[in-house]
């Protein structure tokens, strides 16, 4: 069933691949001393984004194969949390770990491809277990494994999370009209930012530099 996503990520990505090709065609600009002709549209980024479903479907067909069966989102008795298998042998962990003695060695269960024909019923199995204990306990189970895990969280939970504001993903911006605002810092831009401007607050400037004063 098709899902429509509360973020205008289309949009974003766009605005992200424009960025892109005006850096780049500065680069060749100032190499060659050639300007650059740039075609940025809607369409052509939500395309990039899907490139590896392209390639699924090539591959596939029209029925696109699952990613790594069981893996997924799955329901602890606090809350969501994702287990993501990258290899057969996070699979043969998992279900060490969760004590489902019951999954061993059974051949529709013994690849990938297998899993994902099987599904649903492993999926099952797997939810029954992970339903009996918290998010937290899976994570430190889990991860402590290897295997990739981790509860998901709310808006409220991820601007609180100390290892995040540590790292200096985050920065609180004092926004005109609004307050202060906690939001992402820019890759590779720390210090480069600036809070967004009032309408017009810029009118005036931008009309003097154009005119040469």
């Amino acid at each position: 069933m098709a899902h429509k996503m509360d973020i205008p990520i289309v949009d974003i990505y766009t605005g992200l691949y424009g960025f892109q090709s005006v850096s780049m065609a500065l680069f060749e600009r100032m190499k060659t001393g050639k300007a650059q002709y740039l075609d940025n549209n809607l369409v052509h980024s939500a395309l990039e984004v899907q490139k590896a479903k392209l390639i699924d479907q090539h591959l596939h067909g029209e029925t696109v194969a699952k990613l790594n069966p069981p893996s997924g989102v799955y329901q602890s008795n606090t809350g969501d949390m994702v287990i993501a298998l990258a290899t057969e042998a996070h699979y043969l962990k998992l279900i060490d770990v969760i004590g489902a003695d019951d999954l061993k060695d059974r051949s529709e269960y013994e690849t990938f491809e297998l899993r994902g024909e099987n599904d649903g019923p492993l999926r099952a199995r797997i939810q029954d277990i992970v339903g009996r204990k918290s998010g937290k306990e899976w994570m430190e189970i889990l991860g402590g494994a290897g295997i990739i895990v981790n509860t998901i969280n709310s808006v409220s939970e991820v601007l609180a999370d100390e290892n995040i504001m540590a790292s200096g993903m985050l920065r609180d911006v004092q926004q005109a009209g609004m307050g202060v605002i906690r939001l992402p810092t820019m890759p590779l831009m720390d210090g480069m930012e600036a809070d967004a401007p009032e309408l017009g607050q810029h009118t005036e400037q931008v009309l003097r530099e154009l005119a040469g004063e």
